[in-house]
């Protein structure tokens, strides 16, 4: 059984910024707490007979909340287990990573395949959720992944191409990866919008007491046509398809 050791002498040593996922994380979080309690609180409250400008942002509210509370899940996750030592290692031999679990290492010859993701365009989003990704599948169905965060990429990008004989899966990148992060954004547009809507179906109907003289009764008011019902039914399913294939795109962009 091979040991660490075995893989030869350390060429170069890239140590992953788990830190700065861990700030990515608590933002994120604080974000998603607050939207996510001020948007839950206004969707409770909120009058019957409340505009459609105030279900719009009921709507932003919770979207942005529950968003950054899933940007918080996914950094905080991998901050933690990577740990606060995480590391990649180009030996001679082979390539090393190490995290707060374990340290595991695989011979140059081991590497099955090569995917180079990259952004369209770079921006703050994308640099503060670790850029561009670098996905190496070996032989035994182990993967190893790194970013941004790690110190070096490109050279550490470099040393395993210049080992991998096979074709890299960078230059068949297709339009749906290279947007990147952004399919995050279109996932939020898409979940403010069908809160919005569920909002405004939920409010749509109330009943108002009426002084008649005689005295009072009670009567159903709409805010919604018969057609508008429609038309949010309609935009719900558009928003739930949305938001899927969003979501799907862009985990298939950050394996």
């Amino acid at each position: 059984m091979e040991t660490i050791d075995d893989f030869g002498a350390v060429l170069s040593k890239h140590p992953v910024n788990n830190k700065r996922r861990l700030v990515t994380g608590f933002w994120a979080l604080a974000i998603g707490a607050v939207g996510t309690v001020l948007g839950g609180y206004l969707f409770v409250t909120v009058d019957d007979t409340v505009s459609y400008a105030l279900n719009r942002n009921v709507g932003v509210t919770l979207g942005i909340g529950l968003v950054g509370l899933w940007i918080a899940a996914i950094s905080l996750g991998r901050a933690l287990r990577g740990g606060s030592d995480e590391y990649f290692e180009v030996r001679q031999h082979g390539l090393v990573h190490a995290t707060a679990r374990q340290v595991r290492g695989w011979t140059w010859d081991s590497i099955d395949d090569l995917v180079i993701s990259r952004s369209l365009k770079e921006t703050a989003l994308s640099q503060r959720l670790g850029g561009g990704r670098v996905l190496v599948s070996f032989d035994n169905g182990q993967k190893a992944r790194f970013d941004n965060t790690t110190a070096d990429r490109y050279a550490l990008e470099d040393a395993i191409r210049s080992r991998y004989p096979g074709v890299v899966r960078a230059e068949r990148m297709d339009w749906a990866r290279k947007v990147g992060s952004w399919w995050l954004a279109f996932a939020a547009v898409f979940l403010a919008a069908g809160i919005w809507m569920v909002v405004t179906i939920a409010n749509s109907k109330s009943e108002q007491i009426v002084d008649t003289g005689s005295g009072t009764t009670a009567i159903e008011i709409t805010t919604v046509s018969d057609a508008g019902y429609v038309w949010l039914a309609v935009g719900l399913v558009v928003c739930a398809l949305g938001l899927i294939t969003s979501a799907s795109f862009y985990f298939t962009y950050r394996r």
